[in-house]
């Protein structure tokens, strides 16, 4: 018993011994060292903001004002509807938009940003665009030459005799695609077959003279921060547009904190019976052009344009236009350029339909213009 005594004593000084050496083990010397940093960051300002906004057609003006009346209720100077008001968007003399359309940006962001201009795609929404394609801008012109109307006649109206017969012509068509062409008679025997015949009334030009280059009836204005530019037409006005816009634009690129606000307007005008241009003076060959009688033949440019679209969408009634070699004028839509998201009314007097509307040989009808505007952060 006394010795279980002594080993119940010597394990609790066992377990005190271990218990100290522990505690004190603690308290030792050695090395130590140390060192901390915090930090905490909130995301750079962006803050910038791009608008592009506005009409540059709409489908009807209103005589009386000076814009045009848009989608947006504007108004302009000339009466004009389209049939289609929906999806119809219209040019004519007279017409004009001074508000257009306007491209901002606007923020002060704190990284090094750069701003470009380039061509918007077209998309699922809009079903004349197609999707994924870039549009292309387009401007409305004809090209240089002498073109006539052929008015049908029918032959039943008309004595021939060997001073009148040529003033008539009778229309040969061609196999296939290929134009047809109108032959003026040399006298009154009409060997074609059928009860037609045509008069010629000349809109551009007469027998010995043509248009003086060609006619771009369409003028434009860029406007940056209020100043507006020099008015833009010509071969290079649509193309100088955009050029003028990325401009304006890309002179917001900046270093950070620097204060990006340009705004850029872009508006056109068809002048109505002003521009030196629209005006054709005869030669003295052609003092006296038939069914016209001596007139200062002003705007018919503008008429001849009227003409072709009316045509081109089959509002002819027996009426052609020819070019120069009395050859039939055509009609087509076609892209504006090569696999481009919009389509252009051309005419050409040629055998086969031109694959863009740049390669047209006669005229452009219709009028495009778009952009897209992006600003992002560079290295």
């Amino acid at each position: 018993m006394k010795r279980n005594k002594v080993m119940r004593a010597a394990s609790a000084i066992l377990v005190l011994a271990v218990l100290t050496t522990c505690i004190f083990s603690g308290t030792m010397a050695k090395y130590i060292i140390s060192d901390y940093t915090t930090d905490s960051a909130r995301v750079a300002k962006f803050g910038v903001v791009v608008t592009a906004s506005g009409d540059l057609f709409g489908s009807s003006y209103t005589k009386g004002a000076t814009t045009i009346q848009d989608r947006q209720g504007n108004a302009s100077k000339e009466s004009v509807s389209a049939v289609d008001a929906d999806t119809t968007m219209l040019v004519a003399p007279g017409t004009a938009n001074e508000k257009g359309m306007t491209f901002a940006v606007y923020g002060k962001p704190e990284v090094t940003t750069k701003t470009t201009v380039d061509a918007p795609e077209g998309d699922g929404s809009n079903a004349n665009f197609a999707q994924d394609k870039p549009f292309a801008d387009s401007d409305v012109w004809l090209k240089e030459g002498i073109y006539s109307v052929m008015v049908k006649v029918a032959k039943a109206d008309v004595v021939l005799t060997a001073d009148n017969a040529s003033d008539y012509y009778i229309f040969e068509s061609a196999a296939g695609a290929k134009s047809g062409t109108f032959t003026q008679l040399t006298n009154a025997t009409v060997a074609s077959a059928g009860d037609t015949l045509y008069k010629r009334v000349q809109l551009t030009g007469g027998t010995n003279s043509a248009m003086s280059g060609d006619y771009y009836p369409l003028v434009w204005t860029v406007t940056t921060n209020g100043t507006a530019g020099s008015p833009l037409r010509g071969a290079s006005a649509i193309a100088d547009v955009k050029t003028a816009v990325s401009t304006a634009l890309s002179a917001a690129n900046s270093v950070p904190n620097v204060l990006l606000n340009n705004k850029v307007n872009v508006a056109w005008a068809w002048d109505f019976s002003t521009a030196a241009s629209d005006v054709f003076t005869p030669v003295a060959a052609d003092v006296t052009l038939e069914n016209w009688e001596n007139t200062s033949l002003e705007d018919l440019e503008d008429t001849i344009l009227g003409e072709m679209i009316a045509l081109a969408l089959g509002d002819g009634d027996g009426r052609f236009i020819v070019a120069q070699d009395l050859k039939e004028v055509k009609y087509a839509e076609v892209n504006v350029v090569a696999d481009s998201a919009n389509k252009a009314w051309v005419a050409y007097a040629a055998d086969t339909a031109p694959a863009t509307a740049a390669a047209a040989n006669a005229a452009c009808l219709t009028a495009a213009f778009g952009a897209r505007v992006t600003v992002e952060q560079v290295d």
